[in-house]
């Protein structure tokens, strides 16, 4: 989650569970200013305890993050260490303290803490309990910190400088909620003539004079005020503890700056109108404030360009303004704004279309007189009248659409005589668009009728904006993508749905959860790309909520997930209407003339209130979810507690495995390569370890199929390429005559990875390491189908400089004739062929015949899994050039290299026979 604050607090509450506290504070870092400072504080103290900043170094907790080691102070007034804070009494306690430590860096610390003495004590497994619970506020605190960084660069409009829209809103609730008796106004400010001046001199003048706009505002207003650019060619400004002389002399002064700004500007001269509000005067609250501030500019806007608003068509459409300012829902205000721009323009026929989510397809979401019967029809941005308002962002007019060639199919034999279309914007983007028809090709629209609904469309836009922010609101966050709710407002309706009832009743109504993952949507994402991906989640959400009813809800639940809330609804309907999902999902879907077929995976499970959670339910459903995967003929699973338990097992792993990745807890050992001529080390493989703190040692052979599965072998592979070249540039500074190579497994998923060549270069530059020194594995299914992708990545990584082996050779499909047609360094042996070498002649056939192609093409061979002198010499005898395996060492910590090194270099044996690529051998290591 992105919210520090309930994480954190959800960490002190499960911790107490756990692990019996008096006092917990959980402390930030400011390296900056070299202090700690309190985040939450549990302890009857707590008031005292959070208005103190403490110099960073300072205590036991200036230890722990000093050294970034946690710290089991029993005893903890006796420790030399300890300092009291300042106003807290002195009384015998134990303390533990762990620093918040994420990707390296000391974020903070947590320190719990017991009153008493012996009595009071923390066991070993209280500590250990209490770091692992660390390591989660770790993270919390590190997804806070990186969503304030993205919240801050969203809240700035990037022509301008100035914060936008949303911060607006945002900061004048704060400004009227800390006013108190203190007046504020705001102003409401729109450039006249800016459309003109942007036509005649182009984008690039007019954005440059929006900036200069901008700018000066910001020059006329004063240092406590803020100034904003609200969309478009409007500004506003908020000026607190000011009445409404003040108001009007900031506005003044603004006007007579803008006005001087057209010598600078040459075109059509642009002036400013401005509407002020003022609290108390106008209101008490944002909205009363927003809505005399858009009147007065309104009236102002009037005032200033009387002279061009002569037509009555426009006179007719200032009676409208307020109405549609106080307008209520989205689809009450789009019904009002179609009955209202018809009666402006004098037609029956009108209708207004929206963008959909994906920005590629328009929805008519109201229509009367001949647009009626096709409300709710989808067409393309790319067609119609519609499409190329939305695309252009301007007026459009057509004076016979019959014959217009790029009319939208589905309105192709209705007689609609010419049609007008102009945009309605929110903060310059288009979002939608009001279209009129005469019905009669005797009357066509001129510029008073274009005129006249651009002025409306303008006023509509900020109502129907209004109105779409009041229900958001109410509904909570939403997906940028789908505009479904998001998985916190699934949690929320979940946890309601659960609620126990009052009141004496016992009946308990079941509510049940879903969530439908896409199958091979990463295929789409990767081979369409992420707009088509987009288009297709914003169409299954929209197919999901068909199939729903009153009471239901789907949000999305993050990926490619779905999660689905039934309230009422039994295993039975549960059942149902995952089939009708399903069904709904069956119809292909339209990618830019590109028919994509899709089908999901549903699992589901239903509880009942007081008796279930929303957590407990959604895990429930995950885990059903795996069972529908696991078995594609069904589709659909309901959550089945006797075949459950593996499933938790594989998502435990997962979560734990992720969490290994982000806490730095993997390892990486090393097995050395030889020569086998000389027996003299030339290089290592490095191969992932995992210790699980509760499980213990983990093969590979358990988590790295998991992460292949998952998508976490990007990350888990980034991390051990770069501990390995670490270690491998310290290896070659501590042994420099040896020419120690470094060895790296690329899976097949990293193998087809699009940023591959990128992440290992910024690595290699990051860590020193000569690519030269660098060998990538990759095993025989990533490239032997000899596609052109795969022989391009191939020759990427060689153009980098790194060298190249085919893994495990012998094991997949491989062919000896598909090697001339790899660019490959090296090829290794699979270790079965190794093991048995001496039971007959077959498996010695097959190592010579690719010994013998090998080295005809240049190749060096490596055998692995050597694990008898007697192999390593039989070896020797055909000509193999290197070996690994047991016979000379097991994998071992980086810790151990040196000394395995200083012992190899003391043996070192003089050549026992001469390799048959000795060539080749010196160029590749």
């Amino acid at each position: 989650t992105l919210d520090a604050s309930s994480v954190l607090e959800l960490v002190a509450d499960s911790l107490k569970a756990v692990v019996a506290y008096d006092s917990l504070t959980i402390y930030r870092v400011d390296l900056a200013r070299q202090v700690r400072y309190p985040v939450i504080a549990r302890d009857r103290f707590a008031e005292i305890i959070l208005e103190y900043e403490a110099p960073l170094g300072q205590g036991i907790t200036g230890w722990a993050v000093e050294h970034r080691e946690a710290v089991l102070a029993n005893d903890a007034i006796l420790d030399p260490r300890s300092v009291q804070i300042p106003g807290t009494p002195i009384e015998p306690e134990s303390l533990i303290v762990v620093p918040l430590i994420v990707q390296g860096d000391v974020l903070g610390t947590l320190n719990v803490a017991r009153i008493g003495e012996q009595e009071s004590h923390f066991s070993e497994n209280e500590f250990e309990l209490t770091k692992l619970f660390a390591a989660q506020a770790a993270i919390a605190l590190r997804n806070a910190e990186t969503h304030g960084e993205v919240k801050v660069q969203a809240e700035r409009d990037a022509l301008t400088g100035l914060r936008n829209h949303g911060a607006f809103q945002r900061e004048l609730s704060l400004t009227i909620a800390t006013a108190e008796a203190h007046p504020m106004a705001v102003l409401m400010m729109d450039l006249d003539r800016f459309k003109a001046y942007n036509d005649l001199q182009g984008h690039p003048a007019g954005d440059a004079l929006l900036a200069a706009v901008a700018h000066t505002i910001e020059s006329a207003i004063r240092s406590t005020d803020s100034a904003y650019r609200y969309g478009g060619d409007e500004f506003t400004a908020i000026l607190p503890v000011t009445d409404r002389a003040g108001a009007t002399e900031v506005a003044n002064r603004i006007r007579t700056m803008v006005d001087a700004l057209s010598d600078a500007h040459p075109g059509p001269s642009v002036s400013i109108s401005i509407g002020i509000a003022c609290l108390p005067d106008d209101g008490l609250e944002k909205d009363a404030l927003m809505e005399t501030a858009d009147a007065a500019l309104y009236l102002a806007k009037g005032s200033r360009l009387r002279s061009s608003m002569r037509d009555p068509l426009v006179a007719a459409l200032d009676d409208t303004a307020g109405v549609l300012l106080h307008g209520g829902t989205t689809d009450d205000l789009l019904h009002s704004v179609l009955a209202r721009a018809a009666r402006l323009l004098g037609t029956p026929n009108a209708y207004l279309s929206m963008v959909e989510s994906t920005g590629l397809h328009l929805r008519m979401r109201a229509g009367i007189g001949l647009y009626e019967p096709v409300v709710g029809h989808v067409i393309s941005v790319n067609v119609g009248v519609a499409g190329m308002v939305c695309r252009t962002g301007r007026p459009f007019t057509v004076d016979d659409y019959s014959r217009y060639e790029d009319r939208a199919m589905n309105l192709a034999d209705v007689d609609i005589g010419a049609v007008l279309g102009v945009p309605l914007l929110s903060h310059g983007k288009v979002m939608g668009m009001i279209g009129v028809a005469s019905g009669t090709k005797d009357r066509t629209w001129g510029e008073a009728d274009i005129d006249a609904l651009s002025r409306f469309a303008k006023l509509a836009s900020i109502a129907l904006e209004n109105a779409r922010l009041q229900e958001a609101a109410l509904r909570g966050p939403t997906d940028p993508v789908t505009g479904l709710p998001t998985r916190e407002r699934l949690v929320e309706a979940i946890n309601a749905a659960l609620e126990e009832p009052t009141g004496g009743t016992t009946l308990l109504t079941p509510a049940s959860v879903l969530l439908l993952d896409i199958d091979r949507f990463k295929v789409l994402n990767e081979s369409l790309g992420h707009q088509a991906g987009d288009q297709v989640l914003a169409e299954v959400g929209r197919r999901i909520a068909t199939v729903l009813r009153d009471g239901d809800l789907v949000a999305r639940f993050g990926g490619d997930e779905f999660g689905i809330l039934l309230s009422p609804a039994d295993d039975e309907r549960a059942t149902a209407v995952s089939d009708q999902i399903l069904a709904a999902l069956k119809a292909p879907i339209d990618l830019d003339a590109r028919m994509w077929f899709i089908s999901a995976s549903v699992g589901y499970v239903t509880g009942l209130p007081g008796k279930a959670t929303a957590g407990g339910l959604l895990r429930e459903a995950e885990v059903a979810l795996v069972q529908a995967q696991a078995e594609p003929t069904k589709r659909v699973a309901r959550f089945d507690a006797v075949r459950s338990h593996a499933a938790l097992e594989r998502l435990d792993l997962e979560a734990d495995l992720q969490a290994a990745i982000e806490m730095d807890e993997l390892l990486v050992h090393y097995q050395p390569i030889v020569d086998l001529r000389t027996e003299r080390i030339v290089g290592f493989e490095a191969l992932v370890r995992w210790e699980h703190p509760a499980r213990g040692l983990i093969s590979p052979a358990d988590f790295i199929p998991l992460a292949e599965e998952t998508d976490l072998i990007i990350p888990l592979g980034a991390v051990v390429l770069a501990k390995a070249c670490r270690q491998a540039r310290a290896l070659r500074d501590r042994w420099p005559g040896e020419r120690l190579m470094m060895s790296v497994n690329l899976s097949p998923r990293q193998f087809a990875d699009s940023e591959l060549v990128p992440s290992i270069a910024a690595i290699l530059a990051e860590t020193g390491l000569e690519a030269s020194s660098l060998e990538l594995e990759i095993t025989e299914t990533a490239v032997m189908d000899r596609s052109d992708a795969g022989i391009a990545a191939l020759a990427a990584l060689r153009e980098l400089g790194v060298h190249l082996v085919l893994d495990d050779f012998g094991t997949g499909y491989s062919s000896l004739a598909h090697l001339r047609h790899l660019p490959l360094d090296t090829i290794k042996v699979d270790r079965s062929f190794i093991s048995e070498l001496n039971e007959g002649d077959a498996n010695v056939a097959i190592v010579q015949a690719v010994l013998s192609l090998a080295h005809g093409l240049g190749i060096t061979v490596v055998a692995e899994g050597i694990e008898q002198a007697t192999q390593a010499d039989r070896l020797r005898e055909l000509g193999c050039d290197l070996g690994q395996g047991y016979l000379w060492s097991r994998p071992v910590a980086p810790r151990q290299l040196d000394e395995l090194m200083a012992v190899a270099v003391a043996q070192r044996r003089l050549p026992k026979s001469r390799s048959r690529n000795r060539n080749r051998l010196t160029k590749s290591r």
